[in-house]
């Protein structure tokens, strides 16, 4: 018995061959004058998967903690993170932790 490996693939079925990787790394900082009693926030920090382009980890950590987390896509599906705080804050930290694949002979995207 024999099999073939076959190259690993996006969403959209295209093989990511001679692949490069990415690891990128996010942070940002908020600091208010006052508690804020209230937040409400929408991140957009999550990778996109198109042809030639892999996302291989993604991790987002914020500080506070969030009360409310809700993942959606917009109206070009791109990800987006809506967040809400309902406890009282004078700060706000994000950080990403993100690794992708990028194909050699990844498709250009036409300039808008």
């Amino acid at each position: 018995m024999s099999s073939t490996a076959q190259p690993e693939t996006t969403p959209s079925g295209s093989a990511l061959r001679d692949g490069v990787r990415y690891r990128v790394r996010h942070s940002s900082s908020y600091h208010y004058g006052n508690d804020i009693m209230l937040a409400h926030h929408l991140l957009h920090l999550t990778p996109r998967e198109v042809t030639g382009q892999r996302v291989l980890a993604f991790r987002m950590e914020v500080d506070p903690k969030p009360s409310v987390v809700a993942e959606h896509r917009d109206y070009f599906d791109n990800p987006m993170t809506y967040i809400e705080m309902h406890e009282p804050h004078m700060r706000l930290r994000v950080h990403t932790d993100i690794e992708v694949e990028v194909a050699e002979d990844r498709p250009q995207v036409a300039a808008m």
